[in-house]
């Protein structure tokens, strides 16, 4: 309200009339931020599921994959996707303390009382402090942070020095940043890891165009050697799947994890492709592969080779990729005597 006249009317007995009329003259400015989103998945763990082919086996005390599915039980990991701003700002004002490294060294102290991050809550001035606070990631996303500019304000007890790092690759190397001047990263690139998982519900990440002699059978949910059941043949049969990764990065590295089950000597080999299958490198399942050949473009290939025909199959299978990109995480420290008279506050950091 700005200006406005309000009539403020006496209510009493039967007649309320207007006794007196208040002139409001007062602004009021009110600022929005747009918090940062952190993007997080959880996995199945030991969950039971009905109908799942791993968590959904009653009565085994060890199912497929290792995994205990005796009903279930809440085990489930937590993973953070992403982390992102649109308008690429992030604003720490101390509230909480989502964004801080728990798994970091910190001495120095994130005070959610008092919405700041300081040197130490001792109150302690005879003695000297050289103390660290680190963020877990304030962005972590499929594209590159180049340059980053931090700003606070701070509040020095003395001679007290406080010291501003930032890094865009997770932690991997910290640069040293002046606050208030924009900064060029030297190190950009940090792992993401991503993944892939299906249960052959459907044959949708099949590649039509490619040869594929083995079964996609979507009724059973499984890869096979053969739709037949002549076991007298030898097979030698193949299946290559679609592009499996969403995105622009260049895949580095992979993990391949299947549940296999074969007849006799019957073999599953595995092959991956980064680019799109130029090159084919054959992995041994549950062993991590690095690429010598990168690319944008995953995919996989299971040549299967005996006489299992249809007892011979894969009943999902599950691929763990690493790209590259940016992770950026803030790192403080704190030097001198001030101990809980030396902080900082409304920490933003802008990043291109």
């Amino acid at each position: 309200m700005s200006k406005d006249t309000a009539s403020i009317r006496d209510q009493l007995g039967n007649d309320p009339d207007t006794t007196f009329v208040l002139n409001a003259d007062y602004y009021e400015d009110i600022g929005i931020e747009e918090d940062t989103t952190v993007i997080k998945t959880r996995d199945l763990g030991n969950s039971f599921v009905l109908g799942d082919a791993t968590n959904g086996i009653l009565g085994t005390a060890i199912g497929s994959g290792g995994k205990q599915v005796v009903l279930g039980f809440d085990d489930r990991d937590i993973t953070v996707k992403r982390v992102i701003n649109p308008n690429k700002i992030f604003n720490e004002h101390f509230r909480d303390t989502d964004f801080l490294d728990t798994s970091a060294t910190n001495t120095a102290y994130w005070d959610i009382t008092n919405y700041r991050w300081v040197m130490s809550s001792s109150t302690d001035k005879r003695r000297t402090y050289n103390t660290v606070g680190t963020s877990s990631s304030i962005f972590y996303n499929q594209e590159n942070v180049t340059k980053a500019k931090l700003s606070c304000d701070e509040t020095k007890y003395g001679g007290d020095v406080i010291r501003y790092y930032l890094s865009a690759n997770g932690g991997t190397n910290w640069e040293e940043v002046s606050r208030n001047i924009e900064h060029s990263f030297t190190n950009i690139d940090a792992e993401i890891i991503e993944y892939f998982y299906s249960l052959f519900t459907n044959a949708d990440n099949r590649d039509d165009s490619a040869t594929n002699t083995a079964h996609w059978d979507t009724t059973n949910h499984r890869l096979v050697m053969s739709s037949s059941t002549d076991k007298r043949a030898t097979y030698n049969t193949i299946a290559t799947s679609k592009k499996i990764v969403a995105n622009s990065k260049n895949v580095t590295k992979a993990t391949l994890n299947t549940d296999e089950t074969k007849y006799g000597n019957d073999q599953i080999l595995y092959y991956l492709s980064a680019d799109g299958g130029t090159n084919w490198v054959e992995v041994t399942s549950g062993v991590e592969h690095t690429f010598s050949n990168l690319g944008t473009d995953l995919r996989y290939k299971v040549v299967f080779i005996g006489s299992g025909a249809n007892e011979t199959y894969i009943s999902d299978i599950k691929i763990d990729y690493v790209t590259n990109s940016s992770d950026l995480k803030v790192r403080v420290i704190f030097i001198g005597s001030g101990a809980n008279s030396t902080y900082i506050e409304n920490l933003k950091v802008v990043y291109l």
